[in-house]
């Protein structure tokens, strides 16, 4: 369940680092790539859906996930050529048919693997445990943000270039405290203190 997921993570982290750190290209040129992608995938997100609609949530889910697969070599030949139009047509293809297909047809795929009284239970704990074995298992308490057994590592200063050059489209943050004026508390809780951690870049796109 969380291997479609899985993949736009990997593309926004991985494909902007490798753009800007391995390629050299422009942080602008890489953020632009991006920008492109993802919005030729709210095109194709609804479209994937009417698909699944059509021909069967399953077939278009497959052919997704086979599209993500057979397409990484093209993807990284039109990457490489370090042309901001190819790579965008690269991520773009990659992101709008894959995602689209797979991301439009998850709603009534996952719906239909498990009978209407087990469906909620069913799909969380694909949920949860997809995570886990992708994700590997979050570490607790202040060792939050860490995790166990995860199968990609991305070195902080790169994820934290990626939160502040606006890699972020949307953040649902949470806070200990909101005041009338505005103020905002996310690090005191009566005598222990335990910093903002990154949400302070995380807000800030």
């Amino acid at each position: 369940m969380g291997g479609h997921q899985a993949l736009t993570y990997v593309l926004n982290t991985l494909a902007l680092s490798y753009m800007i750190n391995t390629l050299g290209m422009s942080k602008t040129d890489g953020l632009m790539v991006l920008i492109i992608a993802l919005t030729f995938t709210l095109i194709c997100g609804p479209i994937g859906g009417w698909l699944a609609d059509r021909y069967g949530s399953v077939k278009i889910f497959i052919y997704g996930a086979l599209f993500a697969l057979f397409f990484v070599y093209p993807l990284f030949y039109l990457v490489d050529t370090k042309n901001t139009l190819l790579a965008a047509l690269g991520v773009s293809a990659i992101y709008g048919i894959s995602w689209g297909c797979t991301g439009g047809a998850q709603g009534d795929f996952l719906s239909n693997l498990f009978p209407t009284r087990y469906r909620f239970s069913g799909i969380a704990m694909c949920r949860e445990l997809s995570g886990a074995l992708i994700g590997g298992a979050p570490a607790a308490g202040l060792d939050a943000g860490a995790a166990r057994n995860y199968s990609a590592l991305v070195d902080q200063p790169y994820q934290f270039d990626f939160y502040d050059d606006g890699g972020i489209d949307i953040a649902f943050l949470s806070a200990a405290e909101i005041d009338a004026g505005g103020s905002v508390n996310i690090s005191r809780f009566a005598k222990k203190l335990i910093g903002v951690g990154a949400l302070l870049n995380k807000s800030n796109f």
